[in-house]
C-alpha cells in the first residue's frame, strides 16, 4: 500500500522563514508531488535550495515505511503458516504464545520509532553546524548521547563555539565537534568571558 502523506516537522518553520509565501507554497506543492509520484519538479526560486534536503527526508521515510510493510507481511505469513493442514482447533494459539508475539512486535515498533527519532534529530542538528565533514564517523551510540542532550542546548553549543572561535583558526570537522568539541560549550561547562571595560575619555589630556 502506497503512502498517502509525508511528514512536515515543526523544525521546518525556521528554514521557511527566509522564503516568501509564494516560495513556501511552491516548495510544499513540490514535496506533495514528489511524495506521490517520485518525480522531482523543476524549481527556479529560493525554494530550490531547501527542496533537496526535504526530498531526502521523504526518501528516508518511504524506505522506512516500505521496510515496515515488508516486516508486517512476513510476520503475518509466519503467524498463519502453521494453519495449513490443521482443523479449527489446531489453529488456535495458546494465550502465552499470542502474548509473547504481541510483546516482541511492540518492542520492535518501539525500537524502530526510537531510531527514527534519533536519526531525524541528528539530521537537524548536523544541518546547523558550519563544517559538514565526517558525518559518517558519528556512531549511533554518540547520536543517542546527543539526542539525550537535546536540540536547543546543542544549538547553543554551536553558537557559543562560533562566537569563541578566532578567525585564524579552522573550523572543527562536524565529526570532531559532535564527538567531543561541544562538551566545553554545554550549559554546565560554559562560562562567558567578561567584557573588557571601555576606557573613559574624561581623564585624558593632550600632551603640550
Amino acid at each position: 500500500m502506497a503512502k498517502e502523506y509525508f511528514h512536515a516537522y515543526h523544525s521546518y518553520l525556521e528554514a521557511l522563514a527566509a522564503l516568501s509565501d509564494a516560495e513556501c507554497g511552491r516548495l510544499f506543492k513540490a514535496c506533495l508531488q514528489y511524495s506521490k509520484t517520485g518525480e522531482a519538479p523543476a524549481l527556479t526560486g529560493n525554494e530550490r535550495i531547501l527542496f533537496p534536503s526535504w526530498k531526502s527526508q521523504i526518501d528516508r521515510e518511504n524506505l522506512h515505511y516500505a521496510a515496515m510493510c515488508e516486516k508486517n507481511r512476513k510476520a503475518i505469513e509466519k503467524r498463519w503458516a502453521f494453519t495449513k493442514g490443521t482443523d479449527e482447533y489446531g489453529r488456535i494459539q495458546a494465550n502465552d504464545c499470542v502474548y509473547e508475539t504481541y510483546q516482541r512486535e511492540r518492542e520492535d515498533k518501539s525500537e524502530d520509532k526510537g531510531k527514527e527519532e534519533v536519526h531525524i534529530f541528528f539530521e537537524r542538528v548536523w544541518a546547523s553546524y558550519p563544517n559538514k565533514k565526517g558525518k559518517g564517523q558519528v556512531s549511533d551510540a554518540q547520536k543517542k548521547k546527543l539526542f539525550a542532550i537535546g536540540f536547543e542546548q546543542l544549538t547553543r553549543c554551536i553558537e557559543r563555539y562560533k562566537e569563541a572561535k578566532e578567525d585564524w583558526k579552522a573550523w572543527q570537522n562536524g565529526s570532531t565537534f559532535f564527538h567531543s568539541g561541544y562538551i566545553d560549550y554545554l550549559d554546565a561547562n560554559y562560562e562567558e568571558e567578561p567584557r573588557q571595560p571601555e576606557p573613559e575619555n574624561d581623564g585624558w589630556r593632550v600632551a603640550q
